[in-house]
């Protein structure tokens, strides 16, 4: 039995006829226009990315992962086509010490939010006696509130991983700036 589903398929089927014929229609001779080759991306992906940056991520090694990192990891790179071009972090993000403490603010909020979601699960008990069945409410509360404040840094946490792998090169060849100290690409190995 396979293991995508026959509507999967299907989907999949048409998604790759439009690559397909996205990818022509951006290598074509003449090229079309930057507005074609971003309503065809944004169509496809549903994110938007400037045609400068997607002719760029096209010419990686692995354009589909590269496309989707880049467009994830915008907030901490960015494309710059003046000279050579390249990627490089934007900002404040370009120093290393900036983004280690960026990464570990954030697994710091992730386990304290875990933690207060699960809070009142610890007394659970104490809470169901004093409160009765609105003990339910307040845990249901904390669960969605903090729990979706865990879950928010996890993902800051990961997309600056993914922009530290897009600019060590885990999806092709790449002219950075800088390099990446071998930390951040164990971590990139090890998620990806």
């Amino acid at each position: 039995m396979s293991e995508l589903g026959p509507r999967r398929r299907a989907g999949l089927r048409e998604d790759f006829s439009f690559l397909e014929n996205f990818v022509k229609m951006v290598s074509g001779n003449p090229p079309p226009h930057n507005v074609l080759i971003e309503k065809g991306y944004l169509a496809f992906s549903g994110r938007q990315l400037a045609a400068r940056e997607i002719h760029f991520l096209l010419d990686f090694d692995y354009p589909s992962q590269a496309l989707k990192t880049y467009a994830i990891g915008r907030e901490f790179v960015e494309i710059s086509l003046t000279g050579s071009p390249r990627i490089e972090f934007r900002g404040q993000y370009r120093k290393e010490r900036a983004r280690t403490w960026y990464k570990r603010r954030q697994t710091c909020w992730y386990f304290l939010f875990a933690l207060l979601a699960l809070l009142p699960l610890f007394f659970i008990g104490n809470l169901i006696a004093g409160m009765g069945s609105g003990a339910l409410i307040v845990v249901a509360a904390f669960f969605l509130a903090f729990g979706t404040l865990a879950i928010n840094s996890l993902f800051d946490w990961g997309r600056m991983i993914g922009a530290e792998c897009l600019m060590n090169g885990e999806f092709g060849e790449v002219n950075v700036n800088e390099v990446i100290e071998p930390a951040a690409s164990m971590v990139c190995a090890t998620n990806g």
